[in-house]
């Protein structure tokens, strides 16, 4: 599908649906076509664009627009996962902001400057949604940075002074604090307490009602270890703020109790320390050094004694899904090393070809070596297709980039693309599909020098593709 580009942008504009910027009037109604997640993300682009400068009210429903397709995306909220990028836990969660709730919540974030009072409507209309039983099985978990983020925001400048003084922002907060139900929460709740500017009484109270609020959260291993090697963190932050932290660790007392006691993943139990009373979690001894503290100024914090800590049983383990692991992705790795450096023992500025040396009929033939390994790849060699899919595009594009400029690059380029295409499954979050355009438009930008390096990318068959590239054109200007 060609896409084209509006070539003049020095015009005289004025308010009005007759003299908006044609380059954004187009590329809007080209990604209208897209699906919801690409749409509404597009939308948001364009509304930060310097070319909407003067089109405020445009802007505005630019927002509203994505804020309500935004509902649409197949994924309801953000997802984190993998303990490395190489990996499909990784590779497949929401590291883009391309789920519904992350959209409606950036299109919230963008509105507050020039709308307060719509940007913090949004936000209330964008509560976190029922959240799935998670267990030790499951590579990916809620992530819930954005939503607090913007709470922050929108407890700082979405309401008027008489919205203030009729107490709605206590109230948002209160209803925010009622709705703790997982532990993934706790942590970045509390750090967005720190931030708040509010009056040390205020400070105080919402710490107390956090304690309070901790009864509430489910035990649930896979997020509650997430968060463990740093969850006390906000508790000094507070002290050292002046909050009386009694009431806290009094909550903070059970919320952990009933962490550490549950049934665990296989990963977590093998970071605890073996004693001769039993496991011991260096979080349960943590908190009680702050307990201890506490009680020695006369105030009364239980202390988590040792079978306060021991888990109830290891409830098995969650699988990453680690990439080049098969005996093809190794041969594959092992080229794209031998194509970038020789495995020559030398100091790095003399370690990598040269261009010219990678013009070399060794290094050619290499090439063209790795190619066909590439391309005999069969799916039923990897343990997902997903898997299959990310590593054969990564060793094409990686190859490609190592090509010298011309016409051999521009062919690797299109023999990658070609395949990227094909790729492309709509009616779901493709993050790693999208991740992968993404780490690759760079390459396609330098190809030719400048935008013109887009032009494969401009007329590609994918719609999706296409726009992206529109809009990397669109966005310098």
């Amino acid at each position: 599908m060609r896409i084209l580009i509006g070539v003049s942008l020095c015009v005289a504009w004025t308010v009005g649906a007759a003299d908006r910027p044609k380059p954004i009037a187009d590329f809007v109604n080209l990604v209208r076509a897209l699906p919801p997640e690409f749409h509404a993300d597009l939308l948001l682009k364009a509304a930060d664009s310097k070319l909407l400068t003067g089109h405020d009210d445009w802007r505005r429903e630019l927002l509203e627009e994505a804020f309500d397709i935004g509902q649409r995306a197949p994924e309801p909220f953000p997802m984190k996962g993998g303990m490395h990028t190489d990996c499909r836990s990784y590779v497949t969660a929401g590291n883009f902001g391309l789920d519904a709730m992350s959209l409606r919540l950036r299109a919230a974030e963008k509105m507050l400057p020039a709308d307060p009072g719509r940007g913090a409507a949004m936000f209330r209309e964008t509560p976190i949604p029922p959240l799935p039983a998670s267990n030790c099985q499951s590579a990916k978990y809620p992530d819930f940075s954005l939503y607090y983020r913007v709470l922050g925001l929108v407890h700082k400048t979405g309401f008027t002074g008489k919205e203030r003084a009729r107490g709605e922002r206590e109230s948002l907060l209160k209803s925010v604090l009622t709705s703790l139900v997982d532990p993934g929460q706790v942590e970045p709740l509390g750090r967005l307490l720190l931030t708040l500017e509010v009056p040390a009484t205020e400070r105080q109270e919402l710490f107390d009602a956090l304690g309070g609020a901790l009864s509430h959260v489910a035990a649930s291993d896979r997020t509650f270890s997430r968060h463990e090697n740093r969850l006390l963190g906000f508790v000094y932050e507070a002290e050292r703020k002046g909050v009386a932290t009694t009431a806290l660790l009094r909550g903070l007392h059970g919320y952990l109790v009933s962490n550490l006691t549950a049934p665990r993943c296989s990963q977590s139990i093998q970071q605890l320390e073996k004693t001769e009373s039993g496991p011991r979690s260096r979080l349960a001894v943590e908190f009680n050094g702050l307990a201890a503290n506490v009680n020695r100024r006369g105030f009364e914090v239980a202390l988590i004694p040792p079978e306060g800590m021991k888990p109830e049983r290891d409830a098995g383990k969650w699988d990453d899904g680690d990439f080049w692991t098969s005996r093809r992705s190794k041969q594959v790795l092992e080229d794209l090393r031998w194509l970038n450096h020789g495995n020559r023992d030398l100091p790095d500025d003399r370690r990598f070809w040269t261009v010219e040396e990678r013009g070399s009929t060794e290094w050619t033939a290499r090439y063209q070596e790795l190619q066909k390994r590439i391309e005999g790849w069969k799916v039923e060699e990897e343990p997902d297709p997903i898997d299959h899919f990310w590593m054969q595009s990564f060793a094409l594009q990686a190859a490609a980039q190592l090509v010298p400029p011309g016409p051999a690059k521009s062919l690797a380029l299109r023999r990658w693309l070609t395949h990227f295409e094909q790729g492309y499954q709509p009616g779901a979050v493709q993050n790693a599909w999208f991740g992968i355009l993404r780490r690759a438009m760079p390459s396609y930008k330098t190809m030719s020098g400048g935008a013109n390096g887009l032009d494969e990318l401009l007329i590609s068959r994918n719609p999706v593709v296409a726009a992206y590239a529109q809009w990397e054109v669109l966005a310098p200007r």
